[in-house]
C-alpha cells in the first residue's frame, strides 16, 4: 500500500509539472482568421527576386481592398507591377539605367504604385507569367520571365544605338517577343498585343519596357483606392522605453476592431537566427542593413505567450517553414516571433491610414 501510495503521488507530480510546461496563450488577436482584413489574402512567395517590398504592399492593399469591399475577394494585386512602377521615375527615364525591380521603399511604393494607378490585378500579370515555362516552379518563373525578356531588349537597344534602321528593328523585334510570349507557352488570349510591345519599345530600359507592356494589359484591370495614405512610424534612435512603447503601439493598432496589418522594414535574419539574433544596435546600424537580411513584411497578429509579447509575421518566402529558427512557431508562411527580438531588428512600420 505504501508503495502504491509513493506511486501515485510521483505520477501526479510528473503530471503537474507537464501542465506547468504546457504553454499558455492569451490575447490572441490575428488578421487572417474570422473574416478579419487578412482572411481572404493568401501567402505569396517572391522567389528569386528581391521583391519584399511589393509583395508587402500588395498584400496590405488587398487586406484593405476586401475590408472596404472595393472588389471581390478574389482580387490581388499585383507585386510585379507594383515593383515594376516604383522603379518607373525621371532618373531611369533621362540616363536609362539598368533594369531591375529589386528593392524598394514601402511607402514611397504605395505612393507610385497603387495610390496613383490603382491596383493591378495579378491574374493579368502574374496570370500571364503562370502560363508559360510549364516546367519551372511558379516562384521561379517571373525571374525567368524578366531575364529573358530584358536580353531580348537590351539585344534591341544595342542594334539602334546610333539609330540605324531602327523602325524595322523595332518592329523585328516586337515581333520577335510576342513569338516569344507564345513559344514558352503564353496564351493568347492573355498576351499583350505586338503594337502594345512595338510601342513600350520605345523606352530606355527593360523595367521601364516591362511596366509599359503589362500597363497594356492593367488597363482594365485596376481596383482604384482612393482616399488613403501610407504612414511610417521610424524606430532606429528610440531607447529601450521607447521600444517597449512601440510594441505597445502596434499591439493597439492590431487588437481594434477590423485592424487593418501593418507593413514592417526589419532584419530578416532574425527569423533564421531566433531570439539573440539583434541586427540594429543603434542609428549607425542602417549603413549596415545588407548585412542583416534588410527585408520587408507584414504584422497580421499579436499574442502574449507565456505573459510575452508575441507578433505574427506574414512573410514572402511561400508556405513553407525549413529555415525559421526553432524558437518561433511557424504556420505555413506565419511566424510567430517574440514582440521584443522583431522591435530590436526593427527599422520602420508602415500602415494605410485613411485621408483626412
Amino acid at each position: 500500500m505504501q508503495k502504491l501510495k509513493m506511486t501515485t503521488i510521483v505520477v501526479s507530480a510528473i503530471f503537474c509539472l507537464a501542465l506547468q510546461a504546457e504553454d499558455t496563450i492569451t490575447n490572441m488577436s490575428r488578421m487572417d482568421q474570422n473574416d478579419g482584413s487578412m482572411s481572404s489574402v493568401a501567402v505569396t512567395d517572391q522567389g528569386l527576386l528581391g521583391t519584399c517590398y511589393a509583395h508587402a504592399v500588395s498584400q496590405a492593399s488587398d487586406a484593405y481592398i476586401h475590408a472596404k469591399q472595393l472588389a471581390d475577394t478574389k482580387h490581388a494585386t499585383s507585386p510585379i507591377m507594383v515593383g515594376l512602377e516604383y522603379k518607373d521615375n525621371v532618373l531611369r527615364r533621362l540616363l536609362g539605367l539598368p533594369g531591375q525591380i529589386d528593392g524598394g521603399t514601402i511607402c514611397r511604393t504605395y505612393k507610385k504604385s497603387v495610390q496613383k494607378y490603382g491596383a493591378c490585378d495579378q491574374e493579368v500579370v502574374e496570370g500571364l507569367i503562370d502560363t508559360m515555362y510549364a516546367a519551372y516552379p511558379k516562384s521561379y518563373k517571373t525571374k525567368k520571365f524578366i531575364d529573358e525578356v530584358s536580353a531580348i531588349f537590351k539585344t534591341y537597344r544595342k542594334k539602334t544605338r546610333f539609330k540605324l534602321h531602327k523602325d524595322s528593328e523595332r518592329n523585328k523585334t516586337a515581333k520577335i517577343v510576342t513569338k516569344y510570349f507564345a513559344d514558352n507557352g503564353a496564351l493568347a488570349a492573355l498576351q499583350p498585343s505586338e503594337y502594345a510591345i512595338y510601342q513600350a519599345l520605345k523606352e530606355k530600359t527593360s523595367v521601364l519596357f516591362l511596366n509599359r507592356v503589362f500597363k497594356s494589359l492593367c488597363y482594365n484591370n485596376r481596383t482604384m483606392v482612393e482616399g488613403t495614405k501610407c504612414k511610417t512610424r521610424h524606430n532606429l534612435i528610440r531607447s529601450a522605453e521607447g521600444k517597449l512603447k512601440l510594441i505597445e503601439e502596434m499591439k493597439a493598432n492590431i487588437s481594434r476592431p477590423n485592424a487593418q496589418p501593418l507593413m514592417i522594414s526589419y532584419c530578416a535574419k532574425v527569423l533564421l537566427n531566433g531570439k539573440s539574433y539583434q541586427g540594429i544596435k543603434n542609428a549607425f546600424s542602417y549603413f549596415k542593413l545588407n548585412q542583416c537580411g534588410y527585408h520587408a513584411s507584414l504584422v497580421i497578429g499579436a499574442r502574449e505567450l507565456n505573459g510575452q509579447p508575441q507578433f505574427l509575421i506574414r512573410n514572402s518566402w511561400g508556405k513553407g517553414c525549413a529555415g525559421y529558427s526553432k524558437d518561433w512557431q511557424c504556420e505555413n508562411g506565419n511566424i510567430w516571433v517574440d514582440a521584443r527580438a522583431l522591435v530590436n531588428n526593427l527599422t520602420d512600420y508602415h500602415k494605410l491610414i485613411t485621408k483626412k
